[in-house]
C-alpha cells in the first residue's frame, strides 16, 4: 500500500464492497497499521478494479497505485508514477470510435478537479485488440497539508459478459417476439379467470377482432358463439386445474367461418410453483382433417375393391418375395395371407414356366413403371394349376406402395374355351385340307385314269401307245409326288437332313433365281449381315421358304414393286418374351404389296387357305414355310396392314457349330450293279415296280411281302444279300426291327428304308437317324437305282 494512503486523516471505519462507490473507497481510511494491512488484503481481494491517480501542477496525472484487479481489467500491470498517458490501453466512448484522451478519464479528472465523476460506460481497448466494457466511476481524496496537487480513487467494473448477456437476451427477445408476431398459429396467454393477457397477430385473425376487444376479456365475451366461448373456457379451467399440459381439438367460428384448431395448452406457473394461468398455441386443422377423411374414405374405398376384385393383387419385394396378398388371391389360389407372406413368388409358378417368368420380372425391373404383361400357370394349395394372365408394373418409387405391383386373372376357362375353339378351327382347317386334297387329287386322278384308259384302248386295237398320255401319265404323278410333299412339310413329318448353312451365302445363290422368277416389276434388295451367326437346317427346305415367300410376295404386288431379305442376330436381350431364351438368327422377308387384314392373316398358315382367285394358287405355300421353319426348331411371325405391305420373320436356332456348308450330295455313281438285293414292300404294285427297276440295272432281287418271309428268302437263297431295301410300315413288323434282325445275323449288310411316311426313323425334330438311309415315296426307277448305288458305294 502506498504511503499515499497511509498519511491520509483517519476518519470513519466502513468495508469496500464490489458495488462500492469511489466516494465510499475514498472515505475508508485505515486507523492503524493492523486496519492498514487488512486493508491492503480487501483492495487485493476485490473483483474490482481500482487506481489511485496523483495529479502535480505542471505534470500529466499518474498513476500511484492500483490493485489486481485492475491489472485483470486493463491487461497490464502499471508501475508507481508511470503517466496514464503512456498506459499500452485506450478508452473509448461506447461507438468504439472516438477515443477519450488519458487527461479525461475519470480518476485523473477527479484528481485534477477535486470532483467526483459519476459512473459512466467506456470501452476498453488492450493491447492486443481486445475489447472490454467498463463501468468507470472516481472520487477525490482529501489533500495532505501543504501539498499543492491533488489525488482520487478510481472504480472500474468490467461488464463485458454482462452486457453480452444482455445482447443476447435482448436479441432472443426480438426474435421470440418476431417469431410469436409473425407466427401463423395463434399464440396467447390467458390468467386464472381465462382473460386474456396476450394475443398475437394471429390469434386475433382467428377472433375476427381487433386488440382492445379481446385483451382483458374471456372467450365467451368476444366469440359472437357464446357456447363456443364458454367451451373454451371449460378446456382451460380444467387444465389449470389439472396442472397437466393437453392438446385438445376446438372448434372456433373465425371470419371464414367454422374451423377446427388443434391447441396445445400449457398451465402458466409462477416462481413458487403456482398456476397462475395457461399458455396456448393452436394450429388450423381443418384442411388436415378434411384430407385425412378423404383419405380414410379413399383407403375404404380402394380396400372395398381390392376385397371384392374378382382379380388378385400380389405386391413383392425386388427380390421377388410377396409382401402383400389380396384376398381374390387366397380364394383363387388356396394359399392364405400367412402362407403366401414373404415366399419367393417362383415358388408358386410351373416350373416350365419359371423362365420366362423370370424374364418378363426383369424387364418390369427396367421398365420404369410400365407395364408388363406376362401369361403363367400357379401352383394352388391343394396342387393343381390354374393358368392367370399378369400385368406387372415397378412401382418400387412411390413411396405409399414400394412394391412391384402384380394384377392376376384367371383365364383357366378361357383358355380351354380358346382351345376348344382352336380344336374347332383346326377341324375346320383339317375339313379344308380334305376338301383341297380332294380336289386336287381328283383331278390328278382323271388326268391318270383317262390316260391309262387311252392306252388301254390303244393295245386292245393294236395301236401304239400314245407318248402324250405316257407324259401326262408323268406330270400328274409328279405333281401329285409334289402335293405330298407340302402337305409332310406343313405337318412338319418330312425326314429333313439337315448340315450347318451360312444363310448369307444361301441367300445370295438363291437370289438370281429368285429374280427370274419374280420378274423385272418387282425389285430385289439383299442385305447380308457381317458376322452373322450360323444355323443348322436342310439347305433345301431353307430354299423352299424363300421361294414360296417370295411368290406370295410377287402375287401380293401384281403392278410390281420391292422386295428386301435382310439377316440379322438375336441376342437374348432383343428377344421377344415368347421364344425360348438363348440366340436366334433372323431371316426377314419385306414386300410392299397390298398387305393383308387380320383376318386373313390369322389363317395364312393353314392348308388350302388362300385369297387368290380359283387356279391361281393352292393354299399350301405359306403352310409349307410354316411346316418347314417349325420343324426346324424356328418360328415366323408375321407383320402387315391393308395398304402397308407385308414383312415375315423366320427365326432360327443358332448352331453352336463352328463351320458352314453345304448339305453332301454324295459323290458321282452310276445307277446298275451286279449286287444281290433283298426287297420287302407289303404293297405288290410297289413292289414289282421296284423289282422290275432294280432287275433293269442289273441286279440280282430277291422279294418278299413281310419281314418273316424276307427272313424265310434270304434264308434259303445261295447268294446272301448286300443290301436290304425295305419298306418302314408293314403288317406284323416294322422296316426297322426287320433291318435290326438281319444286322444281327449279317453285319455288313447295308440298308435302305423305302416310305412316304417314316417317323420311326426320325427324332422329334423330324432329323434322320444318324446312319440311317432313306428313300421317300414315290420314288423313279432313276432315283431308286442311284440311291442303292449310294448306299452299296457308302464306305
Amino acid at each position: 500500500m502506498p504511503a499515499i494512503l497511509a498519511s491520509e486523516t483517519p476518519t470513519r471505519r466502513r468495508r469496500a464492497s464490489p458495488r462500492a462507490s469511489a466516494k465510499d473507497a475514498a472515505d475508508a481510511v485505515p486507523e492503524s497499521a493492523t486496519e492498514l494491512e487488512a486493508l491492503r488484503a480487501a483492495m487485493e481481494a476485490l473483483s474490482i478494479g481500482v487506481v489511485i491517480a496523483e495529479s502535480v501542477p505542471g505534470h500529466a496525472s499518474r498513476i500511484a497505485w492500483h490493485n489486481g484487479a485492475y491489472t485483470r481489467i486493463v491487461g497490464v500491470k502499471a508501475r508507481g508514477g508511470t503517466p496514464f498517458g503512456e498506459l499500452p490501453f485506450a478508452l473509448y466512448l461506447p461507438d468504439r470510435m472516438t477515443r477519450v484522451e488519458p487527461a479525461d478519464w475519470p480518476a485523473p479528472t477527479a484528481a485534477r478537479t477535486g470532483d467526483a465523476v459519476r459512473e459512466r460506460e467506456l470501452h476498453l481497448r488492450r493491447s492486443n485488440g481486445e475489447w472490454r466494457v467498463l463501468l468507470v466511476s472516481a472520487a477525490p481524496l482529501q489533500r495532505p497539508p501543504g501539498e499543492a496537487g491533488g489525488r482520487a480513487a478510481g472504480i472500474l467494473l468490467d461488464v463485458t459478459e454482462r452486457r453480452q448477456a444482455e445482447a443476447d437476451l435482448s436479441r432472443r427477445g426480438q426474435l421470440l417476439r418476431a417469431v410469436i408476431e409473425t407466427s401463423p398459429d395463434p399464440i396467447f396467454v390467458k390468467n386464472r379467470e381465462s382473460q386474456v393477457l396476450f394475443a398475437n397477430p394471429a390469434t386475433l385473425r382467428v377472433v375476427g377482432k381487433p386488440s382492445d376487444q379481446v385483451m382483458g376479456r374471456k372467450d365467451s365475451e368476444f366469440y359472437d358463439d357464446r357456447e363456443i366461448g364458454a367451451a373454451i373456457e371449460a378446456t382451460d379451467r380444467r387444465i389449470m386445474e389439472s396442472a397437466a399440459e393437453e392438446v385438445v381439438e376446438e372448434v372456433v367460428v373465425t371470419p371464414e367461418g367454422r374451423r377446427l384448431f388443434l391447441s396445445t395448452k400449457t398451465p402458466w406457473r409462477d416462481s413458487s410453483g403456482r398456476v397462475i394461468g395457461i399458455v396456448g398455441i393452436a394450429r388450423d386443422i381443418t384442411h388436415r382433417k378434411a384430407a385425412e377423411e378423404a383419405l380414410r374414405s379413399s383407403e375404404r374405398r380402394f380396400r372395398a375393391l381390392i376385397e371384392n376384385s374378382s382379380d388378385m393383387l400380389v405386391l413383392v419385394d425386388a427380390r421377388g418375395a410377396i409382401t402383400f396378398w389380396s384376398p381374390a388371391a387366397r380364394e383363387g389360389l388356396g394359399w392364405t395371407a400367412e402362407e403366401a407372406l414373404g415366399r419367393d413368388a417362383l415358388e408358386l409358378v410351373h416350373p416350365d414356366d419359371r423362365g420366362p417368368v423370370s424374364r418378363a420380372f426383369a424387364r418390369t425391373m427396367d421398365s420404369a413403371g410400365r407395364p408388363v404383361h406376362h401369361r403363367a400357370r400357379i401352383a394352388c394349395r391343394d396342387g393343381t394349376h390354374r393358368l392367370v394372365d399378369g400385368v406387372a408394373r415397378d412401382l418400387r418409387d412411390d413411396a405409399a406402395i414400394g412394391s412391384v405391383v402384380m394384377n392376376l386373372r384367371d383365364v383357366t376357362e378361357e383358355a380351354r374355351t380358346e382351345e376348344l375353339l382352336l380344336q374347332s378351327q383346326k377341324l375346320d382347317s383339317i375339313g379344308r385340307m380334305a376338301g383341297g386334297i380332294a380336289h386336287d387329287f381328283n383331278n390328278l386322278l382323271t388326268v391318270i385314269l383317262c390316260s391309262v384308259e387311252s392306252e388301254g384302248e390303244a393295245l386292245d386295237a393294236g395301236r401304239a401307245v400314245a407318248r402324250e398320255d405316257v407324259d401326262q401319265i408323268r406330270e400328274a404323278s409328279q405333281r401329285a409326288s409334289e402335293l405330298t410333299r407340302h402337305l409332310l412339310a406343313f405337318a412338319r413329318r418330312q425326314v429333313i437332313d439337315p448340315v450347318v448353312v451360312d444363310l448369307n451365302g444361301l441367300v445370295a445363290r438363291s437370289e438370281r433365281v429368285l429374280q427370274r422368277m419374280l420378274g423385272e416389276t418387282v425389285q430385289i434388295t439383299v442385305e447380308a449381315r457381317p458376322g452373322l451367326w450360323p444355323v443348322r437346317c436342310d439347305p433345301a427346305q431353307v430354299e423352299q421358304v424363300l421361294v414360296n415367300l417370295a411368290v406370295n410376295a410377287r402375287d401380293a404386288m401384281p403392278g410390281g414393286g420391292s422386295l428386301r431379305i435382310s439377316m440379322d442376330n438375336v441376342g437374348a436381350d432383343a428377344l421377344p418374351a415368347d421364344l425360348p431364351a438363348g440366340d436366334w438368327v433372323r431371316l426377314r422377308v419385306r414386300d410392299t404389296g397390298v398387305g393383308m387384314s387380320r383376318d386373313v392373316r390369322d389363317h395364312i398358315f393353314e392348308p388350302f387357305f388362300t385369297t387368290k382367285p380359283s387356279g391361281r394358287g393352292t393354299g399350301l405355300g405359306l403352310a409349307t414355310v410354316y411346316g418347314i421353319v417349325r420343324q426346324a426348331g424356328g418360328h415366323v411371325r408375321v407383320e402387315s396392314e391393308p395398304g402397308k405391305g407385308s414383312t415375315f420373320d423366320v427365326l432360327l436356332p443358332r448352331s453352336v457349330d463352328v463351320e458352314a456348308g453345304q448339305a453332301d450330295a454324295g459323290r458321282a455313281a452310276g445307277v446298275g450293279g451286279e449286287e444281290t438285293v433283298l426287297l420287302v414292300e407289303d404293297d405288290p404294285g410297289v413292289r414289282e415296280a421296284a423289282a422290275r427297276s432294280l432287275r433293269a440295272g442289273g441286279y440280282t432281287v430277291l422279294t418278299a411281302p413281310d419281314a418273316a418271309s424276307a427272313i424265310e428268302v434270304a434264308g434259303a437263297s445261295s447268294t446272301p444279300p448286300h443290301l436290304l431295301v425295305t419298306d418302314v410300315v408293314m403288317p406284323g413288323t416294322t422296316g426297322r426291327q426287320l433291318a435290326d434282325r438281319m444286322r444281327a445275323e449279317r453285319p455288313g449288310l447295308r440298308v435302305l428304308f423305302l416310305s412316304g411316311y417314316a417317323p420311326e426313323l426320325f427324332g422329334p425334330e423330324g432329323l434322320l437317324d444318324p446312319g440311317t438311309s432313306f428313300l421317300a415315296k414315290p420314288f423313279s426307277p432313276i432315283a431308286l437305282l442311284s440311291r442303292v448305288r449310294q448306299v452299296l458305294d457308302a464306305p
